[in-house]
């Protein structure tokens, strides 16, 4: 495993989430050099489905800690079993009343969740998908050239919303780990956005 960026991760949980989705996507980019095998290996084609199903699982489980943290540091009162987005929010509609602002506190989450625009939501949708189908692209991977495409091998993780290979606003397939690395920056940002505002909220 390699050293963890986060300090004292065993007993925070949100970087305890990030610093083990951090040593699957290590572990997914050591595999990327073998991605010429992806296609005829099903061994290491097993360990990338495994890697990044790991992966997603605990990005969206920092997610969760996160609210966690809120239940417990503004002393909303819910069991850690009652604990998600529903519940959190419905204690802070009620404190919003006493103290406004509070209900801001959960805007990137909630964003994370409905938002089919916001960066975070394909997490979900990733992790949620690789709970009964295949994440990584099946077989060859394709680029477009002109108005035509060619088979080229370059895996990608499967585009929820279409089904097919993870593409680039340009219209080029994404590499196996460029939107690992992205949501895994995200989420980073996600932590430190919720624990400032925790912080500014006086709490």
């Amino acid at each position: 495993m390699s050293s963890s960026p986060y300090p004292d991760e065993l007993n925070d949980r949100v970087h305890f989430k990030l610093a083990a989705a951090k040593t699957h996507l290590d572990r997914l980019k050591q595999l990327k050099a073998s991605e010429e095998n992806f296609v005829s290996s099903s061994t290491i084609r097993m360990q990338a489905e495994m890697e990044a199903d790991e992966f997603f699982y605990h990005l969206v489980c920092a997610k969760e800690a996160l609210l966690q943290e809120i239940n417990s540091k503004l002393n909303l009162g819910l069991l850690e079993k009652h604990v998600k987005l529903e519940t959190i929010n419905e204690k802070l509609n009620e404190l919003n009343k006493r103290k406004p602002g509070a209900r801001e506190l959960t805007k990137e989450i909630c964003n994370m969740m409905s938002d089919d625009h916001d960066p975070l939501w394909l997490i979900n949708e990733l992790h949620n998908w690789s709970k009964h189908r295949s994440i990584i692209y099946p077989g060859l991977g394709y680029e477009i050239i002109a108005d035509a495409e060619r088979g080229i091998i370059s895996t990608s993780l499967i585009d929820p919303m279409t089904g097919k290979g993870m593409r680039t606003d340009e219209e080029k397939q994404k590499s196996i780990i460029q939107y690992p690395e992205e949501s895994y920056t995200n989420i980073e940002k996600l932590q430190k956005t919720v624990r400032n505002k925790i912080s500014r909220y006086g709490v």
